[in-house]
């Protein structure tokens, strides 16, 4: 009411002072800063509901034996990537990072990871290749599993890759991009090959284990 006495001028000069303006410059900045946060969160809690959706569907399209088996595959590859890697997520976050933000720097310093990735990795699969075939069914008691080790390695491969490559993202600040591939990717190109089994396009090969593990090496490769 009294600013209202006192006219326009004096509201305009209290609508664009420097105070105000200050303010809403810095609202504005901290409303920008928290879009890739929220953003993440969103990535992070539709990852969680995919990955929850593949895990009932392949506990219901599989049953108990197969999908232990299945998960007991995913362990492997998890773990045997993880050693595939060694260790060189943190350094591609890290050299790409501190780059100055040239494409073809980033494309050599990527193009080093890979080479020298590369060693840990063939060494990681010859081994599953080799030894593990003939330890797995002695291990875990499953007899299946060496059949399965080749389709394993390959999904190794797969998950080293996609690993260094969601790495180099987030060392570019490409935050939204890297909760996709390492939150979401891989479980949603597994339920989009396993959902239509149902009605049979994954029917080149047999069992539904076995579309169920070409489901998710595929998935994978296409992250």
């Amino acid at each position: 009411p009294y600013p209202q006495r006192l006219g326009s001028p004096f509201l305009s000069i209290m609508t664009n002072s420097p105070r105000q303006a200050a303010f809403r410059t810095q609202a504005i900045a901290t409303f920008k800063s928290a879009i890739p946060l929220f953003a993440t969160i969103g990535v992070k809690v539709i990852g969680a509901g995919s990955a929850l959706m593949l895990a009932i569907l392949i506990g219901r399209y599989l049953g108990a034996e197969d999908a232990g088996i299945y998960y007991t595959m995913l362990s492997i590859v998890l773990l045997m990537s993880f050693l595939g890697t060694a260790g060189l997520q943190q350094v591609t976050m890290r050299e790409v990072a501190t780059s100055q933000g040239a494409s073809h720097e980033i494309r050599a310093i990527i193009r080093r990871i890979l080479i020298v990735a590369s060693v840990p990795t063939s060494v990681v699969v010859f081994v599953m290749l080799t030894v593990g075939r003939e330890l797995a069914p002695l291990w875990f008691n499953q007899p299946k599993l060496e059949a399965y080790l080749p389709w394993c390695a390959l999904a190794v491969v797969a998950t080293v890759l996609f690993n260094l490559f969601a790495e180099a993202l987030r060392g570019y600040r490409r935050v939204i991009s890297y909760s996709i591939i390492m939150f979401v990717a891989v479980n949603a190109f597994a339920l989009w090959m396993l959902i239509p089994s149902y009605e049979g396009w994954l029917k080149i090969v047999a069992a539904p284990l076995e579309q169920a593990v070409l489901a998710y090496m595929l998935a994978c490769a296409a992250t």
